[in-house]
């Protein structure tokens, strides 16, 4: 049985700019980055990321 979480809503930011993007996490891996609201995951716990950026990679710490 997968553990599936889909994110949906955020802005993500990437190297090739800003994009209003729904992601899809399998295991805890990305299983697809897709256009939003094309996902027909029923299975999934959605995590409404509305109003929020969505940064790739690990964050162990930040400095402000």
């Amino acid at each position: 049985m997968s553990n599936k979480k889909w994110i949906r809503g955020g802005q993500v930011v990437s190297c090739d700019g800003i994009a209003y993007l729904d992601i899809l996490i399998v295991d805890d891996k990305i299983d697809r980055i897709v256009s939003p609201n094309t996902l027909d995951e029923t299975e999934a716990e959605i995590i409404d990321a509305t109003g929020l950026h969505i940064f790739p990679g690990p964050v162990s710490y930040t400095h402000l």
